[in-house]
């Protein structure tokens, strides 16, 4: 769908897509550097996570953007702090709680 103001001729639509093109091409140079930077971020965000987690481990599957709210279902996981919780979601209960990154050594008691 064509913006509003844009006419609906075949000839009108491909000067608007050629127009739409060579605006993403002229893209400002502080505009590629902000995208430069983003994917950089992104990139070292990406390799301290996964070097938070020790060999041999990984990390929990939790959602920490509020209070985990866990069942009492007993299915143990090894943290990789030699502790054993009653299920994953009580291990990121503790990351919640103590802000330490433990990850997931094995599933089963330790």
């Amino acid at each position: 769908m064509l913006p509003a103001g844009v006419e609906t001729g075949r000839s009108c639509y491909k000067t608007y897509v050629f127009r739409s093109a060579l605006h993403l091409l002229e893209s400002t140079e502080s505009e590629m550097q902000t995208v430069t930077r983003v994917l950089l971020l992104s990139c070292v965000v990406a390799l301290v996570g996964a070097a938070a987690v020790p060999e041999g481990s990984r990390a929990a599957n939790c959602n920490l953007e509020g209070i985990p709210v866990c069942t009492r279902e007993y299915a143990p996981v090894c943290g990789d702090d030699g502790h054993t919780y009653s299920n994953e979601c009580m291990l990121c209960l503790a990351i919640y709680d103590s802000g330490n990154k433990v990850g997931v050594s094995r599933k089963g008691e330790c």
